[in-house]
């Protein structure tokens, strides 16, 4: 009976998996947005999936954390008005200060 109930979960698992990879684009990205940015940086350990997406997405992710998530005074310190196309690793680095 336990061992049924591990399968199950496993398989349950990998359906929610697949639920949230066939949602389109824009809607995955605001759920991770919705996440604490300490976990949007484990999301890209979890799988190649969550990789690609976050980086593929990066720029329109970060921006908005800057704009939204982050207190005035560090965005202003931290990130200038500028050109350059902002990366997770500068909003890690940031994060971590």
């Amino acid at each position: 009976m336990g061992h049924d109930m591990k399968m199950a979960s496993t398989g349950s698992a990998r359906n929610l998996g697949q639920l949230y990879f066939s949602l389109p684009n824009e809607l995955q990205m605001e759920i991770i947005f919705e996440l604490h940015i300490r976990d949007v940086f484990s999301c890209r350990r979890v799988s190649q999936s969550f990789s690609t997406l976050l980086i593929s997405n990066e720029s329109w992710l970060v921006g908005l954390c800057i704009a939204y998530k982050l207190p005035p005074y560090r965005s202003t310190l931290y990130f200038p008005l500028t050109d350059r196309k902002y990366i997770l690793q500068d909003l890690y680095m940031m994060y971590r200060r």
